[in-house]
């Protein structure tokens, strides 16, 4: 009895201490501003904490999954979240890509989250992107191609582009970005207190499409700037990020949450009006 007395106070201590930490996040994007988005969908991921932590600072965002991205009318929706490895975890999601990607040219925001190799070899996204920066024939595994779900096909993987140091510089690539200046301008201070690493699973290469906003890289590695992609999608907005904000936002750094804040705020640019 006193053992499971210890773990519930253990676990109502850690459960205090998130939430504060959240709150003084909330703080510090109040004080930038949040974006103007009146209704934002989530599709959520794997261990997937944001929801809770984007509604902690005031944000409305109302749980989605794959099947209602065909039976719910996404038009009231401004922005769609996708979460860390939704199209591992929501099998639905992947044959409802195409909505999601509807919603986009119809004008609205698209936010994909750091996914593994299958997003990049299915083609999920509005345009190519790839995955994996080891030499072709260093590691293979065998893979299921959208279009034949029951033929595996051998695709070289390989590894994938990361930064793990968490402290590791940030250089802005388009520094007037409107991601990098409102509602929050971003600033060196906003990429301090991160835990456990910057980000994973970049993307490697891009069509032209997308505009990179952000270089990094870990000590002694060349510069990766496929971190944090945008392209305009029809009337809307598509973006992917490999940041790990699925550990940043439940972690209450404010930094990380000023970032995610004007990230959400592309929805509020008018429909026909291009993306940065």
């Amino acid at each position: 009895m006193r053992q499971r007395s210890r773990l519930r106070q253990g676990l109502r201590t850690a459960q205090a201490a998130a939430l504060a930490l959240v709150a003084f996040a909330a703080t510090a994007v109040a004080d930038g501003g949040l974006p103007h988005v009146a209704r934002i969908g989530y599709i959520r991921g794997a261990a997937d904490r944001i929801p809770e932590a984007l509604q902690t600072v005031g944000l409305k965002v109302e749980l989605l999954d794959g099947k209602a991205l065909d039976r719910t009318d996404l038009s009231s929706f401004r922005a769609i979240i996708v979460g860390p490895r939704a199209y591992e975890t929501d099998p639905d999601l992947l044959g409802n890509n195409d909505n999601l990607l509807a919603f986009a040219r119809k004008g609205g925001l698209v936010l994909v989250q750091y996914q593994q190799y299958a997003f990049f070899l299915n083609d999920y996204a509005p345009y190519p992107l790839t995955v994996g920066s080891r030499a072709p024939g260093t590691t293979t595994v065998s893979t299921t191609r959208r279009g034949s779900p029951s033929v595996g096909g051998t695709a070289l993987l390989g590894g994938h582009d990361r930064v793990t140091d968490e402290t590791a510089a940030v250089t802005p690539v388009q520094p007037v970005s409107p991601v990098l200046l409102r509602p929050n301008r971003i600033g060196l201070g906003d990429w301090a207190g991160w835990v456990q690493e910057r980000g994973l699973y970049f993307a490697h290469s891009w069509d032209p499409q997308y505009h990179s906003v952000l270089s990094m890289h870990d000590p002694g590695d060349p510069p990766l700037e496929g971190g944090l992609l945008i392209a305009k999608v029809g009337s809307g907005t598509y973006v992917y990020t490999g940041l790990s904000f699925f550990r940043q936002l439940p972690a209450g750094v404010p930094g990380a949450f000023r970032l995610f804040a004007n990230l959400l705020a592309l929805a509020e640019v008018k429909s026909g009006s291009r993306a940065p």
